[in-house]
């Protein structure tokens, strides 16, 4: 439901009306500690699953190589709708 048309389609078909959505961007903050525990971390991710090994390994290398925390631009779609 990444796709705010998709979402809309959705909603609609399930009889939802007046269907609004307002995507929302924050940085979402990762810490070197939460990256020892990937799985858990990624566990929403649509794309984590899809990598090999070696990739997760390198995608992981990049994202400890700077120091500190690492500002991950994340975007909700923030839903409302009327249900008649």
């Amino acid at each position: 439901m990444s796709d705010p048309d998709r979402l809309r389609v959705a909603m609609e078909k399930t009889g939802f009306t007046d269907v609004r959505i307002v995507e929302e961007t924050r940085d979402f903050l990762v810490t070197p500690a939460m990256l020892a525990r990937p799985d858990q971390l990624f566990r929403f991710s649509p794309l984590w699953p899809l990598l090999g090994q070696a990739q997760r390994d390198q995608a992981l290398a990049v994202m400890r190589a700077p120091s500190g925390d690492l500002a991950v631009p994340s975007t909700a779609s923030i839903t409302t709708a009327l249900r008649p």
